[in-house]
């Protein structure tokens, strides 16, 4: 019993920017090096891959690729953990791209599943900014902090299940 992946992601966690306009097209603009969205994005990604913390996490991105959230019945408890640990090796080597998309209106992310994108996924460059913009000890930074990580699962959610299931044309 594995992830079972049919599409092989070779994405590495590059951040691109983009428009609302252009966001059906590849990106090929990165974000600044400098920019702070870059550690909160490496942070998040290394606390998915090594911390306890997210045990849960990682149960439902595996739930996901299993079509189910009941994988674990009538498992072992070494298959259990090698399934978890292969979940952490795929965000650790080849997480998804993100795409920091200027202008997005009434969502916080999005992931497409069309050939040419099915290995990014989309975050509002707005909240982004809003974000790198607020007092670091504030209530502010703190609630964007929470709502940028909790965007970036659910959306690699949906690029975990494009991992599992067949790419429409």
């Amino acid at each position: 019993m594995s992830l079972e992946l049919i599409l092989k992601p070779v994405s590495k966690g590059k951040v691109f920017l983009s428009s609302e306009s252009s966001k059906d097209t590849v990106p090929e603009t990165l974000l600044p090096a400098d920019h702070p969205f870059h550690a909160l994005w490496k942070d998040h990604l290394a606390e998915l891959a090594d911390s306890a913390l997210y045990n849960l996490v990682i149960d439902a991105f595996v739930a996901i690729c299993r079509g189910t959230p009941y994988w674990k019945t009538g498992v072992d408890t070494h298959t259990i953990a090698t399934i978890e640990h292969e979940m952490r090796v795929l965000l650790r080597t080849n997480p998804p791209d993100v795409i920091a998309v200027s202008g997005m209106i009434g969502a916080y992310g999005y992931h497409q599943r069309r050939h040419h994108l099915w290995s990014f996924i989309g975050i509002s460059f707005d909240v982004i900014t809003l974000w790198a913009k607020s007092p670091a000890n504030s209530g502010e930074y703190a609630s964007l902090t929470a709502l940028l990580k909790t965007c970036l699962d659910h959306e690699i959610g949906h690029w975990l299940f494009t991992l599992v299931s067949i790419l429409p044309n």
